[in-house]
């Protein structure tokens, strides 16, 4: 009898899940949303729900709800997803799409505490895409409307600093700051996949045991994708300018007036 009530709440919850589209938690929760509510401690040594469902605890956070068992639900393109921890481990999130009477998974993701997986339309073709949110930055699983699938293979690290610069052609700028790694992007994007212009890299002096000294040395210009730690990349240097500053004096730098500025110009455009 208890087993039977447990699958009927479970149903209804379901349903009500699938009523709300898209969960919003500011209409279920008017005085508590996404943001805020209780963390409590012992959930730390939760690894996996001990059942899942559709009820969102207003005086949790949503990390916690989902930690618990709470299931997202939305839709897009006409097709019904949802994502919840893995039940493997807390570490996962897994998004599901609903075919053939039955929730498939679409892909699996690495998920931590710093803040909640989310939303967004990030390329500007309409259509929204799953975000996972880490410490220093994101990483976007942009939606493929021809398959009606977040496609894994076109995800990209994703700033969180970034701005839509240009509507019309679809042109974006982005700031890195992440452990003494100062560099910001001029890019659009070529079908689903991201494709990086311009990068501006503040290059810093090194210490004898080849650490970063937080002393700006110089600021170049490259055309392409430029990463001091990778090889496979080729980009072309533009432009140096020799400075002796400490990176202090970067944290405010205006990237987007920066780029507002230059990106015609360095993309020939009228």
């Amino acid at each position: 009898m208890c087993l039977k009530l447990l699958n009927i709440t479970i149903f209804f919850s379901c349903v009500i899940g699938f009523c709300y589209g898209q969960m919003n938690i500011s209409k279920l929760c008017p005085n508590d949303t996404i943001e805020g509510g209780l963390y409590p401690d012992s959930l730390n040594s939760i690894t996996k729900p001990l059942f899942y469902h559709y009820q969102y605890n207003c005086s949790l956070q949503y990390y916690a709800n989902l930690k618990l068992g709470f299931m997202d639900t939305f839709s897009l393109a006409n097709e019904k997803f949802r994502y919840r921890i893995s039940p493997d481990t807390a570490k996962d999130c897994i998004l599901e799409k609903f075919e053939n009477d039955e929730w498939k998974v679409n892909i699996a993701v690495d998920y931590t505490r710093f803040t909640d997986t989310m939303m967004e339309d990030i390329n500007n073709d309409g259509y929204k895409d799953f975000i996972v949110s880490y410490q220093w930055w994101k990483y976007a699983y942009l939606f493929n409307p021809k398959k009606r699938i977040f496609e894994e293979e076109t995800s990209f690290e994703l700033q969180y600093y970034y701005k839509l610069i240009d509507t019309r052609r679809n042109i974006y700028c982005d700031n890195v700051y992440i452990h003494g790694e100062i560099c910001s992007h001029l890019y659009t994007f070529s079908g689903l996949k991201q494709q990086i212009l311009y990068t501006l890299y503040f290059r810093q002096a090194k210490d004898a045991d080849g650490f970063k000294t937080h002393v700006i040395k110089a600021i170049e210009l490259y055309k392409g994708e430029y990463d001091e730690s990778r090889k496979d990349t080729k980009p072309t240097l533009i432009r140096k300018t020799v400075v002796n500053k400490s990176d202090e004096e970067y944290d405010d730098f205006n990237y987007v007036g920066y780029w507002k500025k230059r990106y015609k110009a360095l993309l020939s455009l009228n």
